[in-house]
């Protein structure tokens, strides 16, 4: 016997690139469905929709002391 995923996942995402190679605005769309408790018309399911729009670029600080505190991951 073979088992059915639990979770159904789809996800998009659409970017739009300057000609510098900068990703100006993105995009993204994702559904997640739960199948065992889920049927055509319904069910346990998540979206999520996510937009990130480039406001400005910052140039490199040389003085370290300016980046303590900040975390970065």
């Amino acid at each position: 016997m073979k088992s059915v995923p639990l979770v159904k996942s789809s996800q998009s995402c659409d970017q739009d690139v300057s000609s510098q190679g900068v990703i100006t605005r993105a995009l993204c769309h994702e559904v997640h469905t739960f199948r065992p408790f889920s049927s055509e018309t319904g069910g346990a399911t998540t979206e999520v929709s996510q937009k990130l729009t480039f406001s400005k670029e910052l140039k490199a600080h040389r003085d370290s002391s300016f980046y303590s505190g900040m975390d970065f991951l």
